[in-house]
């Protein structure tokens, strides 16, 4: 009995909406992907651990209930098809996502404990309503007054479409009609009652003064080219008692952007890998080894159309895609929900090096005691600058550890020009905040030589790209490192750039997930000679390979370690040299 049913008979007894969803997903009584099953047993789990000392949270339904469960089925009406005119009625995962938001509070403010939503599903889920059922929640229901709420987008055409939404619903009903003001010329509806205002936000926005949201609302955030206006929300809203930051998005096919970031950081709290206990999150997906031409794995992406028992229009759907390639991408995306990296030129498939991924910590333990060659890529000191440590841990597996370095006076200017959250990474201990405004040598010569003492590093080589890591090289030789240049030609770079991905696909590389450097990976994309030798590019300036390129310049060397009699077999690099500049290669 699905719960629309159960909800719609008196005689069963039942939990709240909420609740009770959260039991029959976990149970398997309805069809659910992973990430479903997970946000719902994290309810369960906080319904145990609720009003301790460690978890100060309290869930009460019938806040929700009496607050904006009440104003969606009392003010407002459906807007389209025939159901439009009709007043609303709510089915399960909306029931999920609305009472779990607005139901969840901290015992002793009182507020709503969560301050941020990341909310994904396919095409066609409702996700229109759901933008202005907050939007305008937020702006006449709340309580507040004075609350400034935002429909936002990169552009203002874009911010345009989730507040002509509310709009829609705003005209459509007499009950809000007569209570709010729409001024559509200047893309504002204003609640006179209250003083607050409910306004279209972009990047093209010019005056922003007095800037304090009390909601924003971020629609199709996998459409963003950066990060930028969630975090001028997000930090705007900082002095608000209980704001609400509410992305809602489909899947998308660029993994380097802004949404792809927020979307593998809320799995990983949903995985409780990550503790976030003011994140609310229902990613509504396909599992990666689910049949796509099965009916029943698509309602794990069309969390309406199972409420409903409608399969028809996925059929239609679905079979497009699958009949017409140049479909194909947007069905998996759109209608099933599936992130899908298909960049032109990309160097790896990002899915494969993610399942080689393990416990950071697991992976120190590993690498304890092991030999390892240092790999160096540095920028020119006001840039990113990463060492990699790959271990060859027997003839069959490598083992990679990354850690990148960042001038600290840069990283909020660094985070809006490059779209990725830099804060968080520095907060995960990946990601290293060096004092003003460049890196210093000495920092990153510290740090290798500490960083290998406390985990007991046995340091093979150190190998550097000389165009930027001489001095620092010379140093290291000097406390008795052996340093080994390593040219950034096609005949040095090619075969272990290739070997690299290869070892990646045939699982024999283990790393721990280090979130900067699953970025760089993204990030990859090659570029070729006539010859078919490869070299990663690093022509984009915002697309950061700092790490992964630290690892390849270790890969030169390390690959050769189960050939070398001595252990150190290093080339001869003068010869390198002049058979580069007969073949004409950019040194």
């Amino acid at each position: 009995m699905i719960l629309t049913e159960i909800l719609n008979n008196k005689n069963v007894l039942i939990d709240d909406p909420v609740t009770t969803f959260a039991k029959l997903i976990v149970q398997g009584q309805i069809i659910a992907g992973e990430t479903e099953i997970l946000a719902c047993k994290r309810h369960l789990e906080d319904l145990m651990n609720q009003d301790t000392e460690e978890f100060p949270y309290l869930f009460d339904y019938s806040i929700a209930e009496e607050g904006i469960i009440k104003f969606i089925t009392k003010y407002t009406l459906f807007t389209d098809g025939k159901l439009a005119g009709n007043p609303v009625d709510l089915v399960d995962f909306q029931f999920f996502i609305l009472g779990s938001l607005f139901g969840w509070t901290h015992r002793e403010t009182g507020y709503r404990r969560f301050r941020q939503a990341y909310i994904q599903v396919a095409r066609k889920n409702t996700k229109t309503y759901l933008v202005s059922w907050v939007s305008l929640y937020m702006l006449m229901g709340d309580g507040y007054f004075g609350s400034q709420v935002y429909t936002a987008a990169n552009a203002k055409d874009q911010a345009k479409i989730a507040f002509n939404n509310c709009v829609k619903m705003v005209k459509i009903s007499k009950s809000l009609l007569k209570r709010l003001k729409v001024r559509e010329s200047v893309s504002e509806i204003y609640y006179a009652k209250k003083y607050s205002i409910l306004k279209a936000l972009s990047s093209e926005t010019k005056n922003l003064d007095g800037f304090d949201p009390h909601c924003g609302v971020i629609d199709e955030y996998h459409a963003h080219k950066n990060n930028q206006i969630y975090k001028l929300l997000d930090d705007g809203a900082v002095q608000q008692d209980e704001p609400l930051i509410f992305i809602i998005t489909t899947a998308g096919f660029d993994l380097d952007c802004a949404c792809f970031q927020e979307y593998e950081y809320c799995k990983e709290i949903l995985e409780r890998k990550k503790d976030n206990e003011t994140r609310f999150i229902y990613i509504a997906e396909m599992d990666k080894e689910d049949d796509i031409e099965d009916p029943k794995n698509w309602f794990k992406s069309n969390p309406l159309f199972r409420a409903l028992g409608e399969i028809e229009k996925l059929r239609i759907k679905v079979k497009e895609g699958l009949d017409n390639q140049s479909h194909f991408r947007n069905m998996l995306t759109k209608t099933l929900n599936k992130w899908v990296d298909m960049k032109e030129n990309g160097y790896m498939n990002y899915e494969l090096w993610k399942e080689n991924g393990v416990d950071a910590k697991e992976l120190l333990e590993i690498c304890k005691g092991k030999e390892c060659y240092v790999g160096l890529d540095l920028s020119q000191k006001h840039d990113l600058s990463s060492v990699t440590f790959e271990f060859p841990l027997d003839k069959e597996y490598y083992a990679v550890i990354t850690r990148t370095f960042i001038p600290g006076a840069r990283v909020k200017q660094k985070e809006a020009t490059d779209g990725v959250s830099y804060s968080r990474w520095i907060e995960e201990g990946f990601l290293i905040e060096c004092e003003g405004l460049t890196i210093r040598n000495q920092q990153i010569e510290d740090f290798i030589v500490n960083f290998s003492k406390e985990h007991d590093f046995k340091i093979k080589e150190i190998d550097y790209d000389p165009y930027s890591a001489n001095q620092l090289a010379q140093n290291l030789s000097e406390k008795g490192y052996i340093t080994v240049e390593i040219r950034q030609g096609m005949k040095t770079l090619s075969e272990p750039t290739k070997d690299f991905r290869e070892q990646v696909y045939n699982k024999n590389v283990i790393h721990e997930n280090n979130p900067v450097l699953n970025w760089n990976v993204q990030n990859a994309v090659e570029k070729t000679d006539h010859n078919g030798n490869i070299l990663l590019d690093k022509s984009n300036t915002t697309k950061k390979i700092d790490g992964l390129a630290a690892g390849i310049n270790a890969h030169t060397r390390a690959m050769t370690h189960y050939n070398q009699d001595d252990g150190i077999n290093i080339s001869n690099y003068a010869e390198d040299e002049m058979l580069d500049k007969l073949w004409g290669e950019d040194n």
